[in-house]
């Protein structure tokens, strides 16, 4: 199983600002004061044991990138605990489109059509 992975995050895999997420989907990201940063979403992340590094407020302050370390492989047979999380992060983030970047290299792009949550887009960047 870590096979294919392994492959994907190989030398073929591009820097993360070399990803789709910083050169399509985002412009004007800004670093938010994680140590002052009061977003209902911060509290979501910390009470699933997700350690938060940064965060980025992108497309004029609304669309987030959380900068993570997950507990988790979210391409893995882990649905039991991601399928909660962005349930939780519908209601904390107000229905708006966002961005997990892993630290181990992998980026999950979340939308939501009305009150449904479309399956989580990767993309695989080196670490």
């Amino acid at each position: 199983m870590l096979l294919p992975l392994i492959m994907l995050l190989s030398t073929d895999a591009p820097l993360l600002l070399d990803t789709r997420l910083y050169k399509e989907v985002t412009y004007n990201c800004i670093s938010a004061d994680l140590e002052n940063w009061r977003h209902p979403t911060k509290q979501v992340l910390l009470e699933r044991g997700i350690i938060l590094k940064k965060v980025e407020l992108c497309n004029d302050k609304k669309y987030p990138i959380y900068h993570v370390r997950l507990p988790y492989d979210p391409t893995g047979k882990t649905q039991d605990y991601f399928h909660p999380l962005y349930t939780a992060m519908y209601k904390a983030n107000e229905k708006w489109p966002y961005a997990i970047v892993d630290d181990e290299g992998t980026i999950v792009y979340v939308t939501y059509r009305g009150n449904t949550i479309i399956t989580p887009d990767y993309e695989f960047f080196s670490p």
